[in-house]
């Protein structure tokens, strides 16, 4: 398991893997805490991990980041990973803390946020406010080859369901942060599907940057979908090779729940083919949340130790146990 405590200390961190008894195998300081400690393969086959590194924190609803990428030897090869000028991006800028896709080396999908002054809120076309903009992009070999911004989109606004007092941005530190970027995933056509917690999922045209569908609380274009399983401050979305997805639903169980749920849609006719949910026994969260499909049935532990075990780890930072610990 690759885990990535959370610590309000900006001067210090770690980044580290245990099996799945809990028993740390390697384990790296690097000089502020982080997020999404990553496993991943590139086009031919060999292993990388990601992790960011936080910097500072913005208006108290993200933090800013930056990516590091390891080879299977945990030898950083790619750092300081940051968005590209483009759009409302000036200059390099950081990431925002929920996710980043590695797709393969120098190939990536990363998220930001800013702040911006917009007028094209409907209802409040004549007058500008500020409002926090979710940006999308990916890079290639050190080029933006695709970008989203959700300010280019007006009806992302009403779709919004929580902190979208659009009045209240007369100044940047009460800018909306109405849609609250958490989690983006790919199908198989390379059409990105997107968690925003304050609006639900958006689905984007690759090709086209036109939104597909909208499924949320305050707008749901999918046909057949029952409220009950629209989720609420949902997160973590990702695609399953059957072409169905994932969520961590936070808060849209009709129980006093946090739930997992798949969906099955068709996006040509944006109508519902199935759905599953699966409450947990723990209380609602209103942040974060994670949610991994291992297999259709259950899992012994001879297996889920094959699937965490992963490849042979470096002798430097390697440990049995919780004792002798080396730091990479």
């Amino acid at each position: 398991m690759l885990i990535t405590p959370y610590t309000a200390n900006f001067n210090t961190g770690y980044i580290f893997i245990t099996d799945y008894k809990g028993n740390v195998k390697w384990y790296k300081h690097i000089p502020s805490f982080g997020y999404n400690f990553k496993q991943h393969y590139n086009s031919n086959n060999e292993l990388r991990y990601s992790y960011m590194v936080t910097e500072r924190p913005l208006n108290g609803q993200y933090d800013m980041c930056h990516t590091n990428i390891m080879n299977d030897k945990m030898e950083i090869i790619d750092e300081d990973i940051r968005m590209l000028k483009h759009g409302t991006v000036k200059n390099q800028y950081p990431l925002e803390c929920h996710t980043f896709t590695f797709l393969d080396d120098k190939h990536y999908i990363m998220t930001a946020v800013n702040t911006v002054k917009v007028k094209n809120i409907p209802g409040y076309e004549n007058k500008y406010y500020y409002v926090i903009n979710n940006i999308i992009q990916e890079q290639k070999d050190g080029e933006v080859v695709w970008h989203f911004e959700t300010i280019d989109y007006p009806e992302l606004y009403t779709a919004s369901c929580k902190n979208n007092s659009f009045e209240d941005g007369t100044t940047d530190i009460g800018a909306a942060d109405y849609a609250h970027i958490n989690a983006i995933s790919k199908d198989k056509n390379g059409d990105i599907l997107v968690s925003f917690r304050n609006i639900g999922m958006v689905k984007i045209n690759y090709k086209t940057k036109e939104i597909m569908w909208i499924m949320g609380r305050n707008r749901n274009d999918i046909v057949g979908l029952n409220i009950k399983d629209i989720p609420y401050l949902q997160h973590d979305v990702r695609y399953l090779t059957d072409g169905s997805f994932t969520i961590f639903d936070n808060c849209g169980c009709p129980e006093d729940y946090s739930r997992v749920c798949r969906y099955w849609i068709d996006d040509e006719v944006k109508t519902l083919i199935e759905v599953k949910t699966y409450n947990s026994k723990f209380p609602r969260s209103i942040a974060l949340g994670y949610s991994e499909l291992i297999d259709e049935d259950n899992v012994t532990d001879e297996e889920l130790m094959s699937v965490i075990k992963g490849p042979d780890f470096p002798t430097e930072g390697l440990i049995l146990g919780m004792e002798g610990i080396k730091q990479a």
